[in-house]
């Protein structure tokens, strides 16, 4: 092959190469897709607002109001004999979840005014008389503690007592974690001594025993409009299908004051099983796996 041949051969694959020319870097490859599940992405949905304000079919509004009458239990309750009031519950449907989002109690009287005329009674009034319960397949999905009976200040704050003690044996790092026979003596003696009940311990078991016999003990919520939890936050408890929701009302004072009917309003969403499951994996919070 001649010079001027190869030349053009060089020539011809330069030109549909430019990147592998003589004298020039080979060009850097185009960085690789990646994805960072923590990234932010801004999204922009068909038909704006709108679309976000749109409930799909597959939910069902859902609502229930319930009202009873007070009985004859409700003026003679003790701390010692509670009355219990279920003022309603319903049982979710086969393959279906319940989303309970909100609920609220209110409590009625006679007007005055003209029969049958009915009038909310001032919030919060007679919370020293009664409390409220909500149950999912008979459990509190929450942790609560409410002093629906008020107890007297002490001098030692609260959060600084330690809970009663049988006393702690010294049996650790002083002894190499080899217990000699003899701890208990006169000679050796435990290292802290048996811590009995305190004074608030006392009060707190008088508060809480208010409305024990009805079952809720310190998760009996007072008497008012507003729902458990913070109320700026979402609220959602979820009952799967055949589950029994419950609402009750607990006398454990006598009530001095003549009421017209007790009531819960009961809102949320039903929605096929298989779609909550969907849902829930989705809203599953990403958690970085191993060492950063």
């Amino acid at each position: 092959m001649s010079q001027a041949v190869r030349n053009a051969l060089l020539q011809s694959f330069g030109d549909a190469n430019p990147e592998m020319s003589l004298g020039r870097a080979p060009a850097q490859p185009e960085p690789a897709a990646h994805f960072n599940p923590t990234s932010i992405q801004k999204v922009l949905m068909a038909g704006g607002e709108i679309a976000a304000r749109f409930m799909h079919p597959t939910f069902l509004p859902f609502e229930k109001l319930f009202r009873k009458f007070p009985q004859q239990g409700v003026f003679t309750a003790t701390p010692q004999n509670n009355f219990v009031l279920e003022l309603g519950s319903f049982r979710v449907p086969q393959q279906m979840v319940f989303a309970l989002v909100d609920y609220r109690f209110d409590l009625y009287r006679l007007s005055g005014a003209a029969a049958g005329d009915w009038v909310p009674l001032e919030e919060r009034r007679l919370s020293g008389q009664i409390g409220y319960d909500v149950l999912i397949a008979d459990y509190r999905k929450a942790n609560l503690s409410y002093e629906l009976d008020p107890t007297e200040i002490q001098a030692a704050k609260e959060a600084s007592e330690q809970p009663p003690s049988a006393g702690i044996i010294a049996a650790g790092a002083e002894f190499n974690n080899n217990q000699p026979p003899q701890i208990g003596n006169f000679f050796f003696p435990p290292s802290a001594p048996p811590q009995g009940a305190s004074a608030t311990d006392f009060a707190n078991a008088r508060a809480a025993s208010a409305s024990s016999p009805g079952g809720p003990g310190l998760s009996l919520m007072p008497q008012r409009h507003e729902r458990l939890g913070p109320l700026p936050m979402p609220f959602t408890l979820l009952a799967r299908e055949n589950q029994r929701v419950t609402f009750k009302a607990i006398v454990f004072r006598p009530v001095p004051i003549p009421l017209a009917f007790f009531e819960v309003d009961v809102t949320g969403l039903l929605m096929p099983a298989n779609v909550a499951d969907s849902l829930l994996s989705g809203m599953a919070p990403y958690v970085p796996q191993g060492r950063r």
